[in-house]
């Protein structure tokens, strides 16, 4: 029971993320030219950090360490592999 309803509080939270980005691309609230940092973002930032907030283990001062440095790691690398968009 206790699965289900954290399962389905994901997919609740999932729902609201989309409706969001949804409406916020239908009232154009980003223009065209925001659209390929705020993808870059995405992919870049918060992809590998719901990635490592997923694990769902404990954490210890070790564990926690690495994943700071590796998510820093991600976060720095992310903006130096970052191109100007061409027009």
């Amino acid at each position: 029971m206790e699965l289900s309803i954290l399962l389905a509080e994901q997919i609740f939270s999932l729902l609201l993320m989309v409706l969001t980005g949804y409406v916020v691309r239908k009232l154009n609230v980003v223009p065209k030219s925001g659209r390929k940092v705020l993808a870059s973002i995405v992919l870049y930032v918060s992809a590998p950090c719901i990635v490592f907030d997923s694990f769902q283990i404990e954490y210890s001062s070790e564990k926690s360490s690495f994943f700071h440095d590796l998510s820093c790691n991600s976060f720095f690398q992310s903006f130096t592999n970052f191109r100007k968009p061409s027009n």
